[in-house]
């Protein structure tokens, strides 16, 4: 898996033994995958003209961004097709997600001022990093 561009539009591809597969959300104007699982499903991010993250499984995208936020990217998946994610929440607050099966868990360390999920996984267990409320990164 990986991204490059083509006439100067950011596509992502999925290598599969010796055959290239461009993946490009209907109506997207630019993507970049970022991880896969054993299974082949891909996450990453992109935009429509806003950002905002995506799931590819068996032909299909989904998009991924919780209710209410303004944007968001998916950074890992597991083997079981949870998804760790972050995005900007609607009050502006950058915060990590888990989404599973439809429902999305909100990921922000209690008095920490920012977080972002990078990856999951097959136990759930999730791996990010942030800015605590004294602005330590």
């Amino acid at each position: 898996m990986g991204y490059g561009t083509v006439n100067g539009i950011y596509k992502a591809f999925l290598y599969i033994s010796g055959a290239y597969y461009e993946l490009l959300p209907p109506g997207w104007s630019w993507v970049w995958g970022i991880r896969i699982n054993d299974k082949g499903d891909v996450v990453g991010g992109g935009s429509n003209g806003e950002s905002r993250g995506f799931i590819y499984s068996n032909g299909s995208y989904a998009e991924l961004r919780p209710p209410g936020w303004a944007i968001s990217t998916a950074y890992g998946i597991n083997n079981n097709g949870v998804v760790a994610g972050w995005g900007t929440d609607g009050s502006g607050v950058d915060k990590g997600y888990i989404y599973n099966d439809g429902s999305y868990t909100e990921l922000l360390p209690p008095g920490w001022m920012s977080a972002t999920a990078y990856n999951i996984n097959d136990n759930g267990e999730v791996i990010g990093e942030g800015t605590d409320s004294a602005g330590n990164e």
